[in-house]
């Protein structure tokens, strides 16, 4: 048994495009966080039991990772760029799973192997899946359900052409399953079909309702900024009033301290005349006693 992160590390620079490290009898966790231009990772017929990754890991387009000792799909959520990822092999692991929601966003993804695993859930995540070209599903248990949602995708038989669909029981809704390859029959594909245009109708009126609730609010929104500003406004022609009368005031105020300045100076001429007679009669007093 070898390491899986040490045996990487060893052999595979951190500019690596491809891993391929099949059948090497490799255990524990692998982080490749730091592989940052890594596109395909080979990992089949090991004991792994995690893959870690990273916003740095934007360019992966293919994970194979069957007959490993993965319990989870958890590893999904840390892929950047979920859009880029074609093959997802994750066949013959311990993964135990109740959510399928995980998958919803690798739209572009045209191989998903998940059975022989204890995967529950519904499958209907795939329904924007349209380019997908083989699902397999052999061995799930308990079992998924769903699948009703892949009806309307290409990968059904449309214009004659069909993808590999494989599980070892019948779908519950699918009447036409020939030699393991499921091309979908046309009543169910009706069926289908009207229930995606019943729920693209239910997204339009959903859309047509928010967009009018949001114009609704953008014209709350203008309406209070209206008022906001009409109220700013006339806080502000108030306050300029009450500054001229302010100003108003400061000039009486000035123009009272100017006229008191000029009534002191005026009693203070006086004050000095008055001063001047008294020193004046006080010397005739002197000069001329009686």
């Amino acid at each position: 048994m070898v390491n899986v992160q040490e045996y990487i590390e060893n052999n595979f620079s951190k500019g690596s495009r491809v891993i391929n490290v099949a059948v090497k009898n490799l255990v524990g966790s692998l982080d490749l966080r730091e592989y940052s231009n890594l596109e395909e990772l080979v990992i089949e017929m090991n004991q792994i039991t995690n893959l870690i990754f990273s916003e740095k890991n934007k360019n992966i387009s293919k994970i194979e990772a069957y007959d490993n000792q993965l319990t989870s799909l958890d590893f999904l959520n840390s892929l950047p760029n979920p859009e880029k990822l074609k093959w997802l092999g994750v066949f013959q692991n311990q993964i135990s799973s109740n959510n399928l929601e995980v998958l919803a966003p690798f739209v572009n993804c045209e191989m998903l192997s998940i059975g022989k695993n204890y995967i529950r859930g519904n499958l209907s995540s795939l329904r924007y899946w349209t380019n997908l070209k083989r699902l397999d599903l052999v061995g799930i248990k308990p079992k998924v359900w769903g699948l009703e949602c892949l009806a309307h995708n290409p990968f059904c038989g449309v214009n004659g052409a069909h993808g590999e669909f494989f599980q070892d029981y019948p779908p519950k809704n699918i009447q036409e399953f020939n030699n393991n390859t499921w091309r979908g029959s046309n009543d169910f594909r009706k069926l289908s079909n009207d229930k995606v245009q019943s729920q693209s109708q239910e997204l339009d009126k959903l859309k047509n309702e928010r967009s009018q609730e949001k114009k609704e609010q953008s014209q709350e929104l203008d309406k209070l900024k209206k008022e906001q500003i009409q109220e700013l406004d006339k806080l502000k022609k108030e306050q300029s009033q009450e500054l001229d009368k302010l100003k108003q005031q400061c000039q009486e105020l000035d123009k009272l301290k100017k006229e008191q300045s000029q009534e002191f100076d005026k009693l203070k001429q006086q004050y000095q005349k008055l001063d001047k007679l008294k020193k004046e009669q006080s010397l005739n007093e002197v000069f001329n006693p009686q």
